[in-house]
């Protein structure tokens, strides 16, 4: 059986700190657990984090773009995901606004693939005019930039050009 100390010892090593240092510790760890319950709570209320979702059709491609704000990697991940779900046909491209940047992620269904769209170009091209850069899979990929307004509007007003652009 453990000691007290002993206890207090594997606890403090969990937790990266020295043992006089635990009960800090503890409540910077509880402070990081109630302020992510918060984000997710705030996210579940804006539906995953993310706006409505726009719509365009480009030629035989649906292109499904969606905004959020301060979501982690996976749930921009879990939103694009959920956008190309049941429509091979789509592209979605999920912009999420957190700390000051952009990232930018894009997935793209089987028939789209098959039609042209390639994941890796749109983000690199869409990060280009947010200031940034990225690229990947041809069904699914990443990009990061500034955080800029006016840029977002640009990446907007271009949207209609896409089909000659990216497929």
């Amino acid at each position: 059986m453990h000691s007290q100390q002993e206890l207090i010892g594997e606890a403090a090593a969990k937790l990266k700190a020295q043992p006089r240092d635990l009960a800090m510790a503890v409540e910077k760890m509880l402070e990081t657990l109630r302020e992510e319950r918060k984000k997710r709570e705030k996210l579940a209320q804006q539906g995953a984090g993310g706006s409505a979702v726009e719509e365009t059709v480009i030629g035989s491609i649906r292109l499904r773009v969606q905004k959020m704000t301060d979501a982690d990697a996976a749930d921009a991940k879990l939103a694009a995901d959920r956008l190309v779900d049941g429509a091979p046909d789509a592209v979605a491209l999920v912009a999420n606004l957190a700390d000051g940047k952009v990232t930018f992620v894009c997935k793209v269904g089987d028939a789209a693939l098959k039609a042209g769209a390639k994941a890796g170009d749109i983000v690199r091209e869409v990060a280009k005019v947010a200031g940034g850069g990225g690229g990947g899979r041809p069904d699914f990929a990443t990009a990061g930039g500034g955080m800029l307004r006016r840029r977002m509007r640009l990446l907007r007003g271009r949207r209609s050009s896409w089909r000659s652009d990216f497929w």
